[in-house]
């Protein structure tokens, strides 16, 4: 097994959207507050993020250390994104010069891509600390409660004084079974968030960033249930640049019921629409914003008056 692995958590083919070769990327970094150009293979990446341990593989033959990275991302799921995202761009274009201003999907479109998004959003090197924080925190709590009712039934207090311990037992192949690879869960996710309006905007310069953490969602409702982690919650307004053009934005359809005929629009954005886009893509990113060009005036003005990151989960 390679010692040091590079695997994107953020896929090449979703960072080629903000880019003018397909190669390199313009990057600026909140901690240092430079920018610099970058090769698109050397951001988003954690040393063997999904490789599957060897202690592990012994007991699952069937799997290889790189079973998750190839075969589930390279193989199945980079595809389908890479078309997609290309796919809605080529409708924001022709839209665009048609001056329609709708991007039409159907029920089932906005499916497919609720389902690559939510995936994308589960892969997230933030999601899986989160996650294994829950399991941390929740596994030796269950697992007393079962010792002390089985001690309890079986009239033996000796088993509720018994060490217990639960961890768990390889971080990749967890990571991908609780989230991206669970059907239940992104199915759950992905029909809430079909069911909801969607609107677009478009920028003709090609000016929206993108960062380490591309998916935020703006609560305009305090102390509300978090569906879907935040993502589906009363209130919600979930953003994701698309490409340097385009902007996807997922409306609560109780809350926002006053855009339900805005569904499927497409607004030209520029000035002040274009710079609070970006401003919560700044907040949210974790360390690193991109672009295709070297441009992060704002950003780094934002950058310094406001140094804190958000997080997602609070």
């Amino acid at each position: 097994m390679a010692l040091h692995k590079k695997q994107h958590y953020i896929p090449q083919c979703y960072l080629k959207m903000f880019s003018d070769n397909n190669t390199h990327i313009w990057a600026y970094d909140k901690i240092s507050k430079k920018s610099y150009g970058v090769l698109i293979s050397d951001v988003c990446t954690a040393n063997n993020f999904y490789t599957i341990s060897d202690s592990f593989i012994k007991e699952n033959n069937k799997l290889n250390p790189f079973t998750i990275e190839e075969n589930f991302f390279a193989e199945e799921y980079e595809p389908k994104f890479a078309e997609k995202l290309f796919h809605l761009q080529q409708l924001a274009n022709d839209a665009y010069k048609n001056n329609e201003l709708r991007i039409r999907l159907s029920r089932k479109e906005k499916y497919e891509f609720a389902l690559l998004l939510v995936i994308q959003w589960f892969r997230l090197p933030a999601l899986r600390i989160e996650n294994e924080e829950v399991f941390e925190d929740m596994m030796p709590k269950m697992v007393r409660l079962f010792q002390e009712g089985l001690a309890l039934e079986l009239n033996n207090p000796d088993i509720a004084k018994l060490r217990i311990q639960s961890k768990i037992k390889d971080k990749a192949v967890y990571h991908a079974e609780s989230t991206f690879m669970n059907e239940d869960l992104l199915d759950r996710y992905s029909t809430l968030l079909s069911n909801n309006i969607w609107t677009f905007n478009y920028s003709v310069n090609g000016d929206f960033y993108t960062s380490d953490f591309p998916i935020t969602v703006n609560p305009h409702v305090n102390n509300v249930k978090p569906i879907c982690q935040g993502l589906a919650q009363y209130g919600a307004e979930l953003t994701f640049p698309i490409s340097k053009n385009l902007l996807l934005t997922i409306w609560d359809k109780d809350y926002f019921s006053d855009k339900e005929s805005d569904e499927c629009k497409m607004e030209v954005v520029h000035g002040r629409d274009l710079r609070e886009a970006n401003h919560i893509r700044t907040m949210y990113a974790q360390r690193q914003l991109f672009s295709n060009k070297n441009n992060f005036e704002f950003i780094d003005f934002i950058s310094r008056i406001m140094p804190i990151t958000k997080n997602p989960f609070r």
